[in-house]
């Protein structure tokens, strides 16, 4: 056999070959152009139905308010035939625990059909967002029924003066929050009031560093000396870190504390979060 014979030979078993293993691929193998139509063409489309789904879930919190709100004012009113701090304290947990549970993301419009005066006792009302917020307001009269009672830990907190139906950021109580802080450092409320001392001295750290001369200044001009700005700005920046490195050692997940704890420490932060226009 030739040389050039043989070569002819291989080619034509490669051939062969080739064919027939197309061929097999072919029958063994579904057709999925029109899955992979799908998804070349609509690259959001899987991200579309993953989007549905959460909004479903992030929504079932509202289903929620109107049975929560009927029971919740059904025990207020039970507390008030016998006024105690302990139920007040109990009853102020569980409404608080309910509003946390509102999911960060919440694509459910606004809360405007639940807007009813009577829940205003409670504390309950209409933000500015048209969603409701709890002001704390049952912390608040335990706190005035007795500052010294056994659940000091738990009312003392009130006294900060940050919650408010607006939810645009008083100034908070500063002294009353380092006040907590040193009478009850594993209280129930220590992540929240280390949270407030690192934010105001976030705050603080701005207002030196943008050498502001408006309303932020005026807020903050009670907490700023005589003393070098960038000796005070320095300060200021130092302690916010180290009272967002407390948040971090009691709640490592949090997620806001992090954040700013790196902003703070690289001057990349920017977001207030008192002393609102």
């Amino acid at each position: 056999m030739s040389y050039f014979t043989l070569r002819f030979v291989i080619a034509l078993l490669t051939f062969i070959i080739g064919v027939g293993v197309a061929t097999i691929w072919l029958f063994h193998y579904p057709d999925q152009s029109h899955e992979s139509s799908h998804i070349f063409n609509n690259p959001d489309s899987k991200t579309e139905i993953q989007t549905s789904t959460e909004r479903t879930n992030q929504c079932q919190w509202k289903q929620r308010i109107g049975q929560s709100l009927a029971q919740f004012d059904g025990q207020y009113s039970e507390i008030e035939k016998r006024p105690s701090i302990e139920k007040l304290v109990m009853l102020d947990g569980k409404i608080r625990r309910f509003f946390n549970s509102r999911p960060e993301f919440y694509p459910c419009g606004d809360e405007l059909e639940f807007r009813d005066g009577k829940y205003k006792r409670l504390g309950i009302q209409m933000g500015y967002d048209e969603l409701l917020v709890y002001t704390g307001k049952l912390l608040v009269d335990a706190h005035q029924m007795d500052s010294d009672s056994k659940f000091r830990s738990y009312t003392l907190f009130s006294t900060m003066d940050i919650e408010s139906a607006s939810g645009l950021g008083e100034m908070p109580n500063i002294r009353a929050a380092y006040k907590y802080e040193k009478e009850f450092p594993d209280g129930p409320f220590i992540e929240e009031t280390l949270s407030i001392i690192a934010e105001f001295n976030k705050d603080l750290y701005m207002v030196l560093r943008d050498d502001l001369d408006d309303y932020k200044y005026d807020c903050f001009r009670p907490y700023i000396n005589g003393s070098p700005r960038l000796t005070q700005m320095s300060q200021a920046q130092r302690k916010a870190m180290s009272y967002y490195a407390k948040v971090l050692t009691i709640n490592p997940t949090n997620a806001r504390a992090r954040e700013s704890l790196e902003e703070v420490n690289n001057d990349a932060i920017k977001s207030w979060s008192f002393c609102a226009d």
